[in-house]
């Protein structure tokens, strides 16, 4: 009886600690928020930097278009190699360290590179910043993941994955004009100290998901959760996708400019300009499909992420029909929408891979779903290059990647859609 006694008030006496982690979480959640947004905003711009400089890296190297789209996948290839790892230390020790060393070893290399005369040593540079680039998704959606409960958490992806549009837009609007007023090298710096400074002010200012008498455990399913991850039906399924439409968003990226300033005749300033809106239609398409799921479909993520590939498909497909007498606001509608869908998607996508794989294993989900998507990311811009020089024309690079948007949403039936299990 005593015993009884003893256990009794044992329990009454931790429950409070544990409703007091709850509480404090319910308010920092929002201060966390701004904090990871701005780290992914920083880091974005400098990996999504080449294709805004494409042309500016093209004359300074002397290379072809597929050239320009290698040095897009030397940093994803860098990527990649490290994904699953960073997200296996972010299931077992948290996120905050990490926040630190990764984007800090990508911006030192961005310094590095902004310094280098030689092709092959700078594609080697940005292989190595790719690494630092790899912790950082892993890591934030981790955070996310624990600071926000199912109702509520694909709107908190989709504001934290804004801050990649974000920083693409920047990088779109800026990089363009401060290479024109000053050099690709000091431009290429800019994208360096972009990534440094947020990374610094991060570790300054972010704090681990307060700890409950549950972590040890969720500690030791982390630790055996790889192959429960390999072997996750949803997760592969929606990683084979974001593969495609990783593929058509890179492509995207590096191509944009270069397509319209040689197809359409655009201005090198007004084309980045026009990629900034198609960045900045994404930021809000993200906050925008995360609303939707979570509050207008209840948590559905499975229907959602199909229309997003239907309009994914339709405007990539339909970039065909654009010529040099196709009307600006013609031109600016194909932009917004391919920023809506293609590049939009991430928020609703992030959700629905770290509910497939619940919170214990969640980092290593998305470090997964990262290696899995980032092979797109490698491939498509090279691709896209290499059909551009082969037919001298746009048409059929934009036609093939449209049709390659529907398989991928295709794919999306034989997805089964369950609710998250780990609140």
């Amino acid at each position: 009886m005593k015993l009884q006694r003893s256990c009794a008030a044992f329990r009454m006496v931790e429950r409070p600690k544990i409703i007091s982690a709850d509480r404090n979480g319910s308010r920092r959640r929002w201060h966390i928020l701004p904090i990871l947004t701005v780290t992914q905003a920083g880091a974005s711009l400098a990996a999504l930097s080449f294709g805004p400089l494409a042309p500016f890296l093209q004359e300074s190297f002397q290379i072809t278009r597929a050239q320009v789209g290698l040095f897009s996948s030397s940093l994803y290839i860098g990527s990649i190699l490290v994904s699953i790892p960073a997200g296996r230390l972010a299931d077992r020790w948290g996120v905050r360290l990490l926040l630190l060393v990764g984007p800090g070893t990508m911006a030192l290399l961005f310094f590095a590179l902004s310094q280098t005369t030689s092709y092959l040593t700078a594609c080697v540079l940005a292989l190595f910043a790719g690494m630092g680039y790899g912790f950082i998704n892993p890591a934030t959606t981790k955070a996310i993941v624990y600071w926000f409960s199912a109702k509520g958490r694909a709107t908190a992806i989709g504001i934290k994955q804004s801050g990649v549009t974000l920083g693409a837009a920047i990088a779109a609007a800026v990089l363009p004009a401060s290479a024109l007023a000053l050099t690709l090298s000091r431009s290429v710096a800019i994208a360096g100290a972009a990534v440094l400074l947020p990374a610094v002010l991060c570790f300054l200012l972010y704090r681990d998901f307060p700890q409950n008498p549950v972590s040890q455990k969720a500690k030791d399913r982390a630790d055996g959760g790889l192959m429960q991850v390999l072997t996750n039906r949803n997760i592969i399924l929606l990683s084979l996708a974001d593969c495609v439409w990783s593929s058509i968003q890179m492509s995207v990226s590096t191509y944009f400019v270069l397509y319209l300033k040689e197809s359409l005749l655009f201005p090198v300033v007004l084309a980045g300009g026009y990629l900034a809106a198609a960045q900045m239609s994404a930021g809000i398409g993200r906050v925008f499909w995360g609303v939707v799921s979570d509050y207008l479909f209840q948590g559905r993520r499975k229907i959602v992420f199909a229309i997003i590939g239907a309009i994914a498909t339709a405007t990539t497909s339909g970039m065909i029909f654009l010529t040099k007498e196709t009307p600006g606001w013609a031109v600016f509608a194909a932009a917004v929408l391919i920023g809506v869908s293609v590049l939009g998607r991430h928020g609703v996508l992030i959700a629905f891979i770290s509910e497939s794989a619940g919170k214990a294993s969640a980092g290593t989900a998305i470090g997964v779903s990262i290696t899995i998507s980032y092979i797109g990311i490698i491939l498509g811009p090279p691709l896209f290059g290499y059909i551009v020089d082969s037919t001298r024309s746009y048409a059929a690079a934009w036609l093939g990647f449209g049709i390659a948007s529907a398989f991928a949403t295709v794919l999306l039936f034989a997805i089964r859609e369950k609710q998250d299990e780990a609140e």
